[in-house]
């Protein structure tokens, strides 16, 4: 898990694919752990759909979609599956914009119903001209 302590915890690469219809997302952090994402908007539902892929830690994917509340941030839901166990977990993520052009990026897991959320993701995005 990644926490925001103002230290760098990774690298982000985004880029519009297929023509515009699609976004990939790939992310490096600092231990070396890696994930490719796919993010588009789904006509049919009128939402957000991302799904995540990571062989890092035993690997797992992430598929969670939603779409901008009130206050303009993106807000997903959806579950975790870790392969190595294949556990299925419910996952939410939240996307805040921040000033300067940041974005932080808050996900949490439910290890079961009757747990609490628990923090699984919470860092910082900065534009690469403006890193701290």
């Amino acid at each position: 898990m990644h926490e925001i302590t103002g230290e760098l915890a990774g690298h982000n690469t985004i880029r519009s694919i297929e023509n515009g219809c699609a976004i990939e997302e790939k992310w490096v952090s600092t231990q070396g752990h890696t994930g490719t994402s796919i993010s588009f908007f789904n006509a049919a539902t009128s939402q957000w759909r991302q799904i995540w892929v990571s062989a890092s830690v035993g690997g797992y994917r992430i598929d969670i979609q939603g779409g901008l509340d009130d206050t303009g941030r993106m807000v997903m839901t959806g579950d975790i599956h870790y392969f190595a166990d294949q556990r299925r977990l419910p996952m939410r993520a939240v996307w805040t914009p921040e000033s300067g052009g940041s974005v932080t990026q808050f996900m949490q897991q439910k290890p079961d119903a009757a747990s609490d959320w628990e923090t699984w993701f919470n860092v910082q995005y900065f534009p690469a001209t403006s890193e701290p």
